[in-house]
C-alpha cells in the first residue's frame, strides 16, 4: 500500500498498526531499545546522540540490521535526530552498501519531494530534513571529522603544491568503494526530484558552506561532489563562480590521484568517471581548469604531472571537442612546456604530450573539413 498509494491519508492507520505490532513483538533487547528511542525521539528535544544510535545499529547481526530497516518503512515520522543517525549508518563500511541503499530509498519514498501525498502539514519527512539527510550522506563525513582532518599528518595525506592547492586524504579502498555506491544511490534519488533547480541551489549552497573552506578533503568526498553536481545540474541554473573554482580544485586533485592509482581498477574507473562527468557537463569548468595551469610557477616534477594530465584529457575521445573548444589556451600551455623543455634532450613525457596534441589537432581539422564538404 505504501508503494502503490504513496499517500499518508490512505496508509496512516496501517503504519501506526504495524508500528505498534513491532513494538509488541519479542525482539532482541538492542532492537527494542532502538525502536523505543525512535518512538521517544520527537519528545527528546534533540538530546539523542547520532553516534550512539549509529553504534547500536552497526554492532547488530546482518539479519537484525535488515529488520531495523524494514521497521523504518512503517514509522509515522522521521525526526531530524533520527535522520542524522541514519546518515551515519549509511556512511559506515560496517553496514553493507545494499542495506544502506535500501535505507536511503526508504527515506526517499516517504518524502513529499518524491511524490508522497499527505492531507496535513504533519509529513513523515520534512523537505529541509530530507535535503539535509541526503547532503550529509553525500558528504560521507561529519563536520567534526572533516575539521579534525585539517590538522592531520597521517600517512594517507597527499599534500598540496603549486599546481594543486588542495590536500587530499586517501581513504582505504573499502571505504572509498562503499561511499561510491552510496553516492550513486543518492544521485539517483535526487535526480528524480521535480524541482531540479531548487534542489541544485540547496546542494550548491551546502557545498560552499560546508566544504569550500577546507584545505584537506577525503578523496571519496571529492569524487562524490564531482559525480553529484553534473547529475543535478539544471540547464536553467548555472553554478556559481565559487563552486566552479572549488570543482576545478577537486578535479585537478583527482586527476593527479588518478595517475598514482595502480592497485584498484574499480577505484580508477570511479575517479575518472567523476572527473569526466564534471569536465564534460559543467559549463566553463574545463576552461577554468586549463586556466589554472600556470607553468611559470611549477617545478620540473609538477610540469611532468601537468603534461601527464593534459595527455590523459587529450586521449579521451569524448573530451577532445571540449579540449579543442579551448584550443588557443591549450596551445599556449603546450608552447610554454616546449619552451622549458624543448632542447635536444627532450623529456619523454613532453614527447608523449606533443604526440597526443598532434593527433587531436589533426582529427579536429579533419572533422572541420568534412563539415565544410557537407
Amino acid at each position: 500500500m505504501i508503494v502503490t498509494q504513496c499517500s499518508r491519508v490512505v496508509t496512516d492507520d496501517l503504519l501506526q498498526t504495524v508500528y505498534v505490532q513491532y513494538q509488541q513483538r519479542n525482539l532482541a533487547v538492542c532492537v527494542s531499545l532502538f525502536v523505543k528511542s525512535i518512538e521517544d525521539s520527537p519528545r527528546s528535544g534533540g538530546s539523542e546522540d547520532p553516534q550512539e544510535g549509529c553504534h547500536c545499529v552497526v554492532v547488530l547481526p546482518v539479519e537484525s540490521q535488515k529488520r531495523l530497516v524494514q521497521i523504518l518503512r512503517f514509522l509515522p515520522a522521521f525526526p531530524a535526530e533520527l535522520l542524522a543517525c541514519l546518515s551515519q549508518v549509511c556512511n559506515t563500511a560496517r553496514v553493507s552498501a545494499s542495506l544502506a541503499t535500501m535505507l536511503i530509498r526508504t527515506i526517499h519514498l516517504r518524502s513529499p519531494l518524491s511524490g508522497w501525498l499527505s492531507s496535513s502539514q504533519d509529513v513523515p519527512v520534512k523537505d529541509v530534513d530530507y535535503l539535509s539527510f541526503f547532503f550529509t550522506t553525500l558528504k560521507g563525513f561529519s563536520s567534526e571529522m572533516l575539521q579534525a582532518l585539517q590538522d592531520t599528518d597521517e600517512d594517507g595525506l597527499l599534500p598540496s603544491s603549486s599546481l594543486w592547492p588542495l590536500s587530499v586524504f586517501a581513504t582505504n579502498l573499502e571505504q572509498f568503494l562503499h561511499h561510491w555506491d552510496i553516492v550513486e544511490e543518492v544521485c539517483h534519488c535526487l535526480d528524480t526530484l521535480g524541482s531540479r533547480a531548487q534542489c541544485f541551489d540547496v546542494i550548491q549552497n551546502a557545498i560552499i558552506k560546508n566544504l569550500c573552506g577546507l584545505v584537506v578533503v577525503p578523496d571519496c568526498v571529492c569524487a562524490a561532489i564531482l559525480r553529484c553536481v553534473p547529475r543535478l545540474l539544471d540547464v536553467n541554473f548555472l553554478p556559481s563562480d565559487t563552486l566552479l573554482h572549488f570543482l576545478s580544485d577537486f578535479c585537478l586533485r583527482m586527476l593527479n590521484l588518478l595517475l598514482q592509482l595502480e592497485q584498484s581498477a574499480r577505484k580508477r574507473d570511479a575517479v575518472w568517471e567523476a572527473c569526466f562527468a564534471a569536465l564534460s557537463k559543467v559549463p566553463r569548468l574545463l576552461r577554468l581548469l586549463l586556466q589554472s595551469f600556470c607553468t611559470c610557477d611549477l617545478c620540473e616534477k609538477e610540469l611532468h604531472v601537468l603534461a601527464q594530465i593534459l595527455s590523459l584529457l587529450l586521449q579521451h575521445t569524448q573530451l577532445r571537442n571540449h579540449m579543442m573548444a579551448n584550443a588557443s589556451l591549450l596551445q599556449h600551455i603546450i608552447q610554454d612546456l616546449t619552451h622549458y623543455y624543448g632542447g635536444e634532450t627532450r623529456e619523454q613525457w613532453l614527447t608523449d604530450l606533443l604526440y597526443c596534441y598532434s593527433v587531436t589537432l589533426s582529427g579536429h581539422r579533419a572533422n572541420i573539413g568534412m563539415r565544410d564538404i557537407y
